[in-house]
């Protein structure tokens, strides 16, 4: 949009809980952690992706499989809920090891 926004929140079916994450390599070690509010930039993007700002799913409801698709509703401030589809892909290559925050 126009005007800078804020993802302040998502939800699935999919999870007991589900919450926006993001990935550092810290001394050879990934730590993750939660972000509350992501920042999107008026007329820009933040990208969600494995090894930076990422979703992540707790309590999965049960086992996803590769090829097939869930809603996922990302809660805007200013755009309000946003309602998408997630392909379930096939997980990349070895990450080093990780610890939550």
């Amino acid at each position: 949009g126009a005007e800078v926004d804020r993802l302040t929140g998502v939800t699935s079916a999919v999870a007991d809980r589900t919450e926006i994450h993001r990935s550092r390599i810290e001394n050879g070690i990934m730590t993750m952690g939660q972000v509350k509010i992501l920042e999107v930039p008026a007329g820009g993007m933040a990208m969600l992706k494995p090894g930076g700002l990422h979703v992540m799913f707790m309590g999965l409801k049960r086992q996803l499989k590769v090829g097939e698709s869930f809603p996922l509703t990302l809660v805007f401030d200013k755009a309000g809920p946003v309602h998408i589809t997630v392909p379930v892909q096939k997980s990349g290559g070895k990450q080093p090891p990780h610890k939550h925050h």
